[in-house]
C-alpha cells in the first residue's frame, strides 16, 4: 500500500485513436459510440454501400465529422485510406470511443489508441501523482491545496 499525493500539472498531450476498417461488407451499418465522463453516450451510424475498405472508412469519417453532437465536436476526425483517425481537440481531455457493426456482411474494424491522453487534470496520468504512478486499490490518496483539480477519470 502506497501513499499517493495528487500534484497535478502534467504536460497535456492530445489523445489520438484510430478505427481501421479491415474488411467491409455492403449492407452493414457501422456505429461509432462516444462515452462521456458521466457514462452517457452519443452515437453516429454509417451505412456501408460497397465492399471497399477505403470507401467504408470515408463513410465512417463523414458520419463522425458531420455530427453536431457535443462529444463528436470535441474530436477532430480525419481519414486516410482505410483508417479514420480521432484526435482530441483539447490536449489533456480524454475520450472514450468504440466502433461496432450490425448486418450480415463481412465488415470488421479494429479500434486502437496510438497516443494516450495525458494532462494536468487527468486522474489516470501517472505524472500527476507524487509516487509517479496512478493509485490502485488499497493505496492511501491525499488531495491537498493546489492549482490543478481532477477533471477527468
Amino acid at each position: 500500500m502506497a501513499h499517493a499525493r495528487w500534484d497535478g500539472g502534467a504536460t497535456a498531450v492530445a489523445q489520438v485513436s484510430t478505427i481501421t476498417v479491415t474488411e467491409s461488407g455492403a449492407g452493414d451499418t457501422v456505429t461509432v459510440t462516444l462515452t462521456a465522463e458521466d457514462g452517457s453516450t452519443q452515437t453516429v451510424t454509417a451505412s456501408i454501400v460497397a465492399d471497399d475498405d477505403n470507401a467504408a472508412a470515408a463513410l465512417i469519417h463523414a458520419a463522425c465529422n458531420s455530427s453536431s453532437q457535443s462529444l463528436f465536436q470535441q474530436i477532430t476526425f480525419t481519414v486516410s485510406s482505410a483508417v479514420v483517425t480521432l484526435t482530441a481537440k483539447l490536449a489533456g481531455r480524454p475520450f472514450i470511443f468504440a466502433s461496432s457493426k450490425t448486418g450480415s456482411g463481412d465488415t470488421a474494424m479494429t479500434d486502437a489508441t496510438t497516443t494516450a491522453n495525458s494532462g494536468p487534470n487527468d486522474f489516470n496520468t501517472a505524472a500527476n501523482w507524487s509516487t509517479g504512478s496512478v493509485p490502485t486499490t488499497g493505496d492511501f490518496v491525499t488531495f491537498s491545496e493546489g492549482s490543478f483539480d481532477v477533471l477527468y477519470r
